[in-house]
């Protein structure tokens, strides 16, 4: 669940803007991720516990909008 969000947030960046360098570094325990642009944090969903509410809740097209700005 994680990778296929953190890949669908990527894809939408890309479509938006393909200049924009993002780096998804996923947990070690496969509990979750966090998305950096230029070495600075905008998504931190790390040590989520089940059903990953908070994944769940996020929107990924705002979260493409507000990289791309």
């Amino acid at each position: 669940m994680f990778k296929r969000s953190a890949e669908k947030l990527r894809d939408l960046v890309a479509a938006k803007n393909p200049e924009i360098l993002m780096t998804i570094e996923q947990d070690n325990t496969c509990r979750g991720f966090e998305v950096f642009v230029d070495d600075v944090a905008i998504v931190s969903l790390l040590d989520m516990p089940r059903p990953f509410v908070k994944l769940r809740a996020l929107d990924l097209e705002a979260v493409a909008d507000e990289i791309c700005r």
